[in-house]
């Protein structure tokens, strides 16, 4: 009855809502939770032109500068478009080295063998020129990413344990 009230115009009015209504729905392509990601972390270092990280790939002195090029590189890349960072993991390495030059011309070398990869960020952050505030927050949230990637590795493990014990028990039946 609504439809003749309406008129012609008021019925392709309301077919064209009915049709928006429809519409397929918006896929999330998780993109803002990459960018929240990247941003967790105050990395913005206006001073660094340059960031070198030289590590051996299977050294035990190696596995903090490994993991900080896991856990940091994206986000020192994002948050710093104009700064060249390069890395490379060779056998030959036996001391990973992290290279910095500031825009000033000057140039640091940090010897970070058997460091975690929050002391490399705290070194690296203050050889840069970061304000101490931002050091802390930086860390703050690298520790707090840290801890939810253990996290997610030990539900992980659970999975793994419970799907395990579910197969161990229909192959005794």
């Amino acid at each position: 009855m609504l439809r003749h009230s309406l008129g012609p115009s008021g019925a392709r009015f309301l077919a064209s809502r009915a049709k928006a209504a429809k519409a397929s729905p918006v896929f999330d392509l998780g993109w803002d939770q990459l960018r929240k990601e990247l941003l967790s972390a105050p990395l913005a270092l206006p001073q660094l032109k340059k960031l070198d990280l030289k590590y051996g790939r299977s050294t035990d002195g190696s596995t903090g500068a490994r993991h900080f090029h896991k856990n940091h590189f994206a986000a020192l890349r994002y948050q710093n478009p104009e700064l060249i960072v390069s890395s490379k993991g060779c056998k030959e390495t036996k001391v990973p080295t992290v290279f910095l030059e500031l825009r000033s011309g000057e140039s640091t070398e940090l010897k970070v063998g058997g460091e975690r990869q929050i002391s490399i960020l705290r070194r690296v952050l203050s050889a840069a020129g970061a304000a101490d505030d931002q050091i802390e927050r930086a860390v703050h949230a690298a520790e707090a990413q840290e801890e939810r990637l253990s996290q997610l590795r030990r539900e992980k493990e659970e999975r793994y344990k419970k799907v395990m014990a579910i197969k161990h028990e229909t192959w005794t039946i």
